[in-house]
């Protein structure tokens, strides 16, 4: 499974459906996070309208999302590590 032009796989990557359903909800999770870093810089603590919704700014919520975006990248990382071991594994019994 050597390829002369690895740039094939790479390319099908940033076009593969299923992998950018995937992305979309991981990086959901930074959309958030910017999206309420830019309202506590913008706006400051406070309930705000922002396109006609309540959105509540605070530093507690902008935590969360912190939080939230973290975990997010903690679980990609477990999944790349399991990957990590299945490949080596398939690869060992060939």
């Amino acid at each position: 499974n050597i390829l002369n032009d690895p740039s094939i796989v790479f390319d099908d990557i940033v076009t593969n459906e299923e992998i950018l359903k995937r992305a979309k909800d991981i990086s959901a999770y930074y959309d958030d996070l910017i999206e309420m870093t830019s309202y506590y810089h913008l706006l400051g603590e406070g309930t705000h309208q922002v396109n006609g919704k309540p959105v509540v700014v605070n530093l507690r919520e902008l935590k969360k999302q912190l939080y939230l975006c973290l975990m997010s990248v903690n679980a990609l990382e477990a999944i790349r590590f399991y990957v990590s071991f299945a490949c080596t594994f398939a690869f060992a019994e060939r």
